[in-house]
Formats: structure tokens, sequence, C-alpha cells
């Protein structure tokens, strides 16, 4: 599930959809949808909740549908059963350093066909101003996987075109991945969003934790996945301070909420 704030006409559009609707006795949803098998696949579903200040957020299970259909795009086609593409070849697609303040993103692609695996990098300079603010960075995510495809190239296929390539693609749930995932559907191929694991998974993690060291030249990684909770604003804190004792500021996520709040001029 993937949460964002949504404007009262994004959801005016939403319920003019003529989506499936679901009741629910909850003072502060706002509205309850399901896919229709046409216009959005019959396993999304997104809510919209209400606060008293009358903030309005949306939980959706896959947000790159949801932008679909607020933009008047309907899925180009129904999302196929997994099961009639397990055979044949699949490209998966996961990101990495999304939640760490310091450098940009790694996205990973894994080709089943070869099983090779491909990295390529979401510049920090995308997490900073003015681009942050843009959101940027969901357009360089895109960018990057294409850059990625073109590194596919089989004798069979001299261009990776949906009408000569027969493919589906498994990209990892998270706002940040929403747009690979619209790119890859405009561009015809078959998407689905998912939770991604091995190999791609461990390739990636790792291949952040060397990104990080070798740009910082310091021993300050951390994955937040391998810490309890409470351990994680301690390792945070770790690495703020180093970033103040270095002034690295020109490495770090300063478009965040958090580093805005901070003096580092």
């Amino acid at each position: 599930m993937t949460t964002q704030l949504i404007s009262k006409n994004q959801l005016d559009i939403l319920k003019k959809l003529g989506l499936p609707e679901v009741k629910e006795n909850n003072q502060w949803l706002l509205l309850h949808v399901k896919g229709d098998g046409e216009k959005a696949p019959q396993s999304w579903n997104a809510k919209i909740y209400t606060n008293s200040a009358g903030i309005m957020k949306v939980v959706t299970t896959d947000m790159a549908i949801l932008l679909a259909l607020l933009d008047g795009r309907q899925q180009a086609q129904k999302m196929a059963p997994p099961a009639n593409h397990e055979a044949g070849r699949v490209i998966t697609i996961d990101d990495s350093g999304w939640g760490f303040p310091l450098l940009g993103t790694l996205i990973g692609l894994h080709d089943s066909l070869d099983n090779s695996i491909h990295i390529g990098e979401v510049p920090v300079k995308y997490y900073q101003s003015p681009f942050f603010e843009r959101k940027a960075y969901l357009y360089e995510a895109a960018n990057q996987v294409v850059r990625l495809l073109g590194e596919l190239q089989h004798p069979d296929a001299d261009n990776f075109d949906p009408r000569t390539v027969e493919v589906l693609f498994k990209v990892c749930t998270g706002y940040v991945n929403t747009g690979i995932v619209r790119e890859l559907r405009e561009r015809g191929f078959k998407v689905e969003t998912c939770a991604i694991g091995e190999p791609l998974q461990s390739a990636l993690e790792t291949a952040h934790m060397n990104y990080i060291r070798e740009k910082t030249r310091a021993d300050i990684y951390y994955d937040p996945k391998e810490l309890d909770k409470a351990e994680i604003p301690k390792k945070f804190g770790e690495v703020v301070r180093w970033i103040e004792k270095n002034n690295a500021w020109s490495l770090t996520k300063t478009g965040w909420k958090y580093f805005k709040a901070r003096d580092h001029q």
C-alpha cells in the first residue's frame, strides 16, 4: 500500500469514473473504490481518508494505476494472470536508497532471459531543490529504466519494442517507482506491481552499500530492513552528524523536510 495527499478535484474525478464502491462504517473514510477489470484490474483498490483539519489522503494498492485514472487514461488492457507469463521472459525492477539520507537512489533490473542484472543511478540532485519539489526523480527513474533496457538487446531483438519483445515487467510497489510503471505501460508493455525478491533484492542492496561507501569513503551505510525500529533513529542521527562534520550537504537529500528545517547553507 502507498499513501499520498489528494485534492478535492482528484476525489471528484475518481467518483465520476463509476468504479465499484465499497461501503464501510468509518467517519473518516470518504471513498473506497476497487477495480472493475476494465478501467483498472480487479485486484486494485483505493481509499480516500480525511481528518479533522480536512486534509485528504489516498491509500492505494498501486499508485501508478491511480495516477493513470486521474489523468483520464484507462488501462490499455486487463491485467493477465501472472501464471500465464511465468514460463516466459520476466524483467523485474526494484529501487534502493529511497529512505537513506545520503546520495541518490539506485534502480536495478533483472532479466530472466539471461539472469543478468543491470543497475542505474538517480543522482542526488533529484532529491534536492528545485528538482525534489517537482518530483523529477520519478521521471529520471523512468529514464534510467529506458536506458537499462538498451543494455538488454539480444540477437533476436534489434529494438526493445512490445511489438517484437514478449516480456512481463514486474516492478516493486511504491511511489518512487510510479514513473517507471507509467512509462512502461505507455510504451505498451505488460506491467505488474508486486514485492520483488531474489536475486535482484540482494544484488541491489549490495550495490547500494558499495555506492555509499565509494562516494563517501566512510563506513556509515545502514539498511533499515536489517534494524529494529528503535535502532533506525540512532543510525540516522549518526549519518546526520557525519554530514555536518564533513559539510557534506552536496551529497545529501536536502529536499527532505527534515533537512529543509535545518540551516545547512
